[in-house]
């Protein structure tokens, strides 16, 4: 890997590279042929104080260069963090070696980031985020304070301040560093608090689930197994083929039952497959592997697991007669023999015959995991897949998707959060798509009722923003609340070229409330099929709340609607004023009550803008028909 020295990692090396120059003018351990001037033992504590400032300032430049450069890199994560508690532990250590601060307080501090920084490895182990505390940022102020003041409390030009001058600053000094230390206490009892269900595991029926070691095996995760997808091919890595095949292992091991904790990508290597299986094992109840069993020189598969288990292929019974058809095919006979690679499985392994292709699956048991290798192609692996799960019986519900529009993803995140606490066994997803939010609530062995109360709770809280109960597409939900209030409804697009339209005719049924949409791009289209005043055109333009409520007005006159919307924009990526840049989007559904018109400035390319606005747009339409009653009353009957 190239480390990315951009300029925010290089602030943050001198920061690491100039701590041995702040520890040599604290400590005075110079080469004795430097001379030091008659001031220097007054002025000694001051520079070390200057000079940890100056470093520990920097760790909010380097991270301003980082955000506003756009060049936040994983080394840089790795470093930042690294680079402060040098500093710091430094600092404390040398302030120790002067007899100007107790060990005791040095021990608590760094044990402090010790017990964080294990707690945050199993956390992601166990595939969850603790986001840092709020508390440690306060805490790593205080410290850098009180370690200033510690540095210089004891120096003699503070005797200028008169008597009162020393006592103030060591007092002052041990303030900050009993603050200080009993913040460390707290942010290290917050992360305890955030981390409790990797610690303990998830409540089950029966009782707290007991944990053992703390890795991704069934203890830790209640009833469920644990498991991971290993997909091998060179052109997946290589990004010449996508991955389908991690995907629908993953959605079918989670329906029978399992927790999928990691899918990973290997080349065609054997030692990359060895590598991957042997950590994959170690961790996981299942490990899945597809990909890399046919007659090839790149099929390596087979090869990379016996060198993660230490054993030898060997022929498996019948296997090469089962192969003789296909070896027959090839011309050569160097190919021929390649398609007898195929008959070669592992010591004890269950084999998974092949429905079409030649490769056969492999299905082994060591050290209490199950790995199997399955064929790469999905038509061949799907057989065996389904072969596979049947001897797992499914105890974990299906997960519960919650879509939403109007609505942010971090907005989503926070209200799902706040209430879901207390539910223990309920993970959440939060999954975002252009103009819209899933948000996911999966079983991790709180069971299906416990899920579907989560469900409940967590719908109630998003509110109206939350347009189903249970993966329905926002144009079922607007097709739904129509057809139950006996609503006829029309479309009028221009930014969006018909896609609003597209979107309702896409649900089978959609005929029974859909009348049908004009799609008036130009101005004179606009003005002879929707009836836009040109008056309105000339004054407001065609991107303006008064056009979109004439066009979705117009349209519903014109094809005899109840309720019609309309929306009109700028989709770019030309055609921007700094009065309505890339983005504006206005629309308007009207109904026999009058009309309702939004603005939005949309982000993205010109396709994410369309799409979003054909988003808004339902949305709009869905809200006003899940109003009162009295807003849209239903419209007489139709033939």
């Amino acid at each position: 890997m190239r480390l990315q020295l951009n300029w925010a990692t290089r602030v943050t090396l001198i920061r690491m590279i100039l701590i041995p120059v702040f520890l040599a003018t604290l400590l005075g351990e110079w080469p004795d042929f430097i001379s030091r001037p008659a001031w220097w033992a007054a002025a000694q504590p001051w520079l070390a104080a200057a000079v940890f400032t100056l470093l520990a300032s920097t760790d909010g430049i380097d991270g301003y260069l980082a955000r506003s450069r756009n060049e936040v890199t994983t080394f840089g994560k790795f470093l930042d963090p690294l680079a402060d508690k040098l500093l710091v532990t430094a600092a404390l250590v040398a302030l120790v070696d002067l007899d100007k601060l107790p060990s005791w307080i040095v021990l608590v501090i760094v044990s402090r980031e010790f017990v964080v920084s294990g707690l945050r490895m199993v956390a992601v182990a166990e595939g969850k985020v603790i986001a840092a505390s709020p508390w440690g940022k306060v805490k790593t102020v205080l410290q850098i304070a009180a370690i200033v003041a510690f540095i210089v409390k004891d120096s003699t030009l503070l005797e200028v301040l008169g008597s009162w001058g020393p006592p103030v600053v060591r007092a002052t000094a041990w303030g900050l560093m009993t603050s200080a230390l009993a913040l460390t206490l707290w942010s290290m009892l917050d992360y305890f608090y955030h981390a409790r269900d990797v610690i303990t595991g998830p409540w089950t029926p029966e009782g707290r689930a007991s944990v053992g070691a703390l890795d991704h095996r069934t203890a830790a995760a209640g009833a469920l197994r644990t498991a991971a997808v290993l997909t091998v091919g060179t052109e997946l890595t290589e990004g010449l083929r996508p991955d389908t095949n991690a995907a629908e292992v993953a959605a079918a091991l989670a329906r029978a039952g399992h927790l999928v904790r990691e899918t990973v990508s290997v080349p065609d290597r054997a030692a990359a497959v060895a590598g991957a299986v042997e950590r994959l094992l170690a961790a996981y109840d299942t490990v899945v592997v597809t990909g890399g069993l046919g007659p090839t020189h790149d099929d390596v598969t087979r090869e990379g697991v016996a060198l993660a288990l230490g054993v030898d292929l060997a022929e498996g019974p019948g296997l090469r007669d089962g192969l003789a058809r296909a070896a027959a095919r090839p011309v050569s006979a160097r190919a021929a023999e390649q398609v007898y690679r195929q008959a070669f499985v592992l010591p004890g392994a269950e084999v998974l015959p092949a429905a079409t292709g030649t490769a056969p699956g492999q299905v082994v048991e060591r050290d209490g995991s199950v790995l199997a290798l399955l064929p790469g192609p999905p038509a061949e692996m799907r057989p065996m897949l389904a072969a596979l799960v049947r001897r797992f019986s499914a105890m974990r519900a299906e997960p519960v998707v919650l879509p939403c529009a109007g609505m942010a993803e971090s907005d989503a995140q926070v209200i799902a959060e706040e209430a879901l606490d207390g539910a223990a066994g309920v993970g959440l997803s939060v999954l975002a798509r252009p103009g819209e939010v899933d948000v996911v609530l999966i079983d991790e062995g709180a069971g299906p009722e416990a899920l579907a109360a989560s469900a409940l709770r967590v719908r109630g809280a998003l509110g109206e923003a939350c347009y189903a109960a249970e993966g329905a597409t926002l144009p079922e939900a607007v097709l739904a609340l129509a057809s139950r209030l006996g609503i006829a409804l029309a479309v009028a697009e221009s930014c969006t070229g018909g896609s609003v339209a597209a979107e309702i005719t896409s649900v089978p049924g959609s005929s029974a409330v859909f009348l049908g949409g004009v799609v008036a791009y130009a101005d004179e289209t606009k003005e002879r099929l929707l009836g836009v005043p040109a008056a309105t055109l000339a004054a407001k333009g065609a991107v303006s709340a008064e056009t979109a409520v004439a066009m979705a007005e117009g349209a519903r006159r014109a094809l005899s609607a109840d309720v019609a919307v309309s929306v009109t924009g700028i989709a770019g990526p030309g055609g921007g004023t700094p009065e309505k840049p890339v983005g504006t989007v206005w629309v308007c559904v009207a109904g026999p009550e009058g009309s309702s018109v939004e603005h939005h400035v949309l982000g993205g390319d010109r396709d994410g803008v369309r799409r979003r606005a054909t988003v808004v747009a339902l949305d709009l339409l869905r809200r006003r028909l899940a109003g009162t009653p009295g807003d849209v009353p239903a419209g007489p009957s139709r033939s």
